[in-house]
């Protein structure tokens, strides 16, 4: 199963961008040197308009913010109403720095997007007081087997949370196997929790929903999504947003992948 995901990791990178850029821009090459300039100039142009949007806002505007908009955060003031032994947070990892100076010898350092999902996760629980569910195994293709889950509790710890609050899911390497270790853990629990808090980034949401709501359909669970880490802004547009900037490179990137997903999964693969 590892041998099959790092090779549909290796495809995933040569045909998403950017390594559909690099394939494109040989093609261009290839064109040219066989002097069918109509089909280069073509691809060109193509790979010109596509470049520009992914650079710049306008980019965002159609890639991040049609995800980020599908889900609100919920109302905690409401959640902290209902019966907090029926509930459970579970927050979705988001990678690592393997080899960090500063985790010291074999230890690895919290992803950024790790930290903004736990964070937000942290919050909840400050409100709920329920049980948290962290969800990460070992990285594909890295050769450390720490899982992220670990990593991540070592945080919750340090901020003050009960370990007996935590549960731990560190066999899970796509979104898909989240939800369905994730639900499998939550069955092997005694408790029965009607409600999950699902914690993962405003981009990552509507895959992540998709994959629990697919795992949970013999459940009576309830998925409450609770997007974090937002990355679409909408305000103080200035002439810099409609210039290539490696900020919205980044951003349109990864809507890119998880659209991409969400293509992947729809025509029913893992």
């Amino acid at each position: 199963m590892s041998n099959f995901l790092l090779f549909r990791k290796v495809i995933e990178q040569i045909i998403f961008p950017p390594g559909f850029f690099l394939l494109l821009i040989l093609l261009i090459y290839l064109l040219l040197v066989l002097k069918k300039k109509r089909a280069a100039y073509f691809f060109l142009f193509f790979f010109f308009i596509s470049f520009f949007l992914l650079s710049t806002w306008p980019g965002e505007y159609l890639l991040v913010r049609t995800l980020e908009d599908d889900y609100l955060p919920p109302s905690w003031e409401q959640l902290s109403k209902e019966k907090k032994e029926d509930m459970v947070i579970v927050i979705l990892s988001g990678g690592m720095v393997q080899g960090s100076p500063a985790a010291g010898k074999g230890g690895a350092e919290i992803g950024e997007v790790t930290l903004a999902r736990l964070y937000g996760g942290y919050k909840a629980y400050q409100v709920l007081g329920c049980d948290i569910l962290l969800s990460g195994g070992s990285e594909v293709g890295r050769s450390s087997p720490l899982p992220l889950a670990k990593v991540m509790q070592e945080a919750l710890l340090s901020w003050g949370v009960d370990q007996e609050r935590i549960i731990i899911e560190d066999l899970s390497k796509t979104t898909r196997e989240n939800a369905e270790y994730c639900l499998k853990k939550l069955r092997e629990k005694e408790k029965g929790y009607a409600q999950l808090i699902l914690v993962t980034s405003a981009l990552h949401m509507k895959r992540a929903v998709s994959s629990f709501e697919r795992a949970a359909r013999d459940t009576e669970i309830e998925i409450i999504p609770a997007p974090v880490n937002y990355v679409f802004e909408k305000e103080s547009l200035n002439i810099l947003d409609f210039l290539p900037h490696t900020e919205a490179l980044s951003k349109n990137f990864y809507a890119l992948h998880e659209w991409m997903g969400l293509v992947y999964y729809k025509l029913g693969f893992n």
